[in-house]
């Protein structure tokens, strides 16, 4: 009879949802923002950065950040304080995570987002004079665009190298080059000279359709390396920003390794749980996913004898500790398109813009707010002097304007394989 109890009370406790962390409580339909916070949250440096800053500076957001923290190591904390600085006026208007990733480190100070910066080398070769131009550029994301393929899984470890890859230019797609005085066939190729601490990837899951006429997304799964060899450094994965659905209707969850017991938890707004099975077999290298959306990787240790990628060795530290704004994701070289500087975002057939599609919601595509597009016209501004001047040919650092992520998103039926579980996810972000 009492081994029947003690049967029963193990069942009864197995069937518990006990989770080492707590979840974010936050108004209307901002799990893009919630998710974000998470993985900030859970980078040790970063939040041992944000407790140690003492600044009440009402122009940075470290003690919203702080004030959050603060309350993740007790209790389900509540993000009213961080939209409100973030300008969020519309809490039912869903946005692209990566976009406000990129916004919470713009306006944190520099001391404690320096871990996720890193800083590129684009290199542009007139192949008829050998003129050579480097161009530096920090960053925070590195996009990495998906070649979606029936017969085959996209690998982030090739996608990563096609970021990287050396292209030539010619025909249509010449580069002026001033000491020539004409349009020259050229070579492109781009190098990490600074690693950052933190390494982020971008997966480019939505791309224009011109049968469509519209934005769609790629769902095919993508092979995430659990351990990343860039240059002489070696990167360990330790967060995935998962989207559920599509450009017009998803939802946004994140899994996390926590520094502090190890293990893998799934972070779905207030709900956290620890992952079980092991994210990672003992024997997989990596996680097949069709979700994964942003990759956060963690240098772990330099390997000099490794050079998978090779993406260039690391600059001198106090080339790239200047006040510099990295630049945004979607300006960035990503490997994917056939050589035209400046490039503008895809149009419609016919010369038609891509419309703007809004519902009763107020869903609607939108681009990066307003902080971003001073320091965009101003990066394009410095690019038409360089191209109008007596300088040596420029590489235009905006080949591609990607706009996968100008989307918002809403919950749909998407989440069936969580409402099965949790039939109250229905109504939650």
């Amino acid at each position: 009879m009492k081994q029947d109890i003690v049967k029963q009370f193990i069942k009864k406790l197995d069937s518990f949802t006990i989770s080492d962390f707590h979840g974010l409580k936050s108004p209307g339909l901002t799990c893009y923002l919630n998710s974000v916070l998470q993985v900030l949250y859970m980078t040790q440096d970063f939040r041992e950065a944000v407790q140690r800053c003492c600044s009440e500076d009402s122009t940075t957001i470290d003690s919203q950040l702080g004030r959050l923290f603060s309350d993740l190591q007790t209790r389900i904390a509540k993000t009213h304080h961080i939209t409100k600085k973030l300008g969020i006026t519309n809490v039912y208007e869903q946005r692209d995570a990566a976009e406000y990733f990129e916004k919470i480190l713009c306006m944190t100070s520099p001391v404690t987002a320096q871990i996720f910066k890193g800083e590129l080398n684009h290199i542009t070769t007139c192949l008829t004079c050998k003129e050579r131009n480097q161009s530096r550029n920090l960053f925070w994301i590195l996009p990495v665009a998906i070649v979606e393929s029936h017969c085959h899984i996209f690998s982030v470890e090739k996608g990563l190298k096609g970021f990287f890859k050396g292209e030539k230019v010619c025909e249509d797609d010449k580069m002026y080059c001033n000491q020539c005085n004409e349009k020259q066939n050229a070579e492109l190729q781009c190098e990490m000279t600074k690693n950052p601490e933190i390494l982020t990837l971008l997966l480019k899951r939505f791309s224009f359709d011109y049968k469509l006429r519209c934005y769609v997304k790629l769902h095919c799964n993508v092979d995430v390396p659990k351990i990343l060899y860039i240059g002489t450094c070696k990167y360990d994965l330790y967060a995935l920003v998962n989207h559920f659905g599509n450009l017009t209707g998803g939802h946004y969850t994140a899994h996390i390794k926590s520094f502090e017991t190890d293990g893998w938890y799934h972070f779905n707004d207030d709900i956290v749980n620890l992952v079980q099975p092991p994210f990672f077999g003992a024997e997989n290298d990596s996680l097949r996913s069709c979700t994964a959306y942003l990759l956060m990787y963690k240098k772990v240790c330099r390997h000099p004898e490794q050079h998978d990628l090779g993406v260039g060795a690391e600059g001198r530290q106090d080339d790239t500790e200047r006040g510099e704004l990295p630049v945004p994701h979607h300006q960035l070289n990503d490997g994917s398109c056939n050589g035209r500087g400046n490039l503008k975002l895809p149009k419609a057939p016919c010369g038609k813009q891509h419309r703007k599609d809004s519902g009763a919601d107020g869903d609607s595509l939108q681009s990066h707010k307003s902080d971003f597009a001073t320091r965009q016209k101003n990066h394009q501004n410095r690019q038409q002097r360089d191209r109008n001047s007596e300088e040596p040919m420029q590489l235009s650092n905006t080949r591609v304007n990607h706009a996968a992520h100008l989307g918002t998103h809403k919950i749909n039926d998407v989440l069936e394989q969580f409402t099965k579980k949790r039939p109250e996810l229905i109504s939650s972000d």
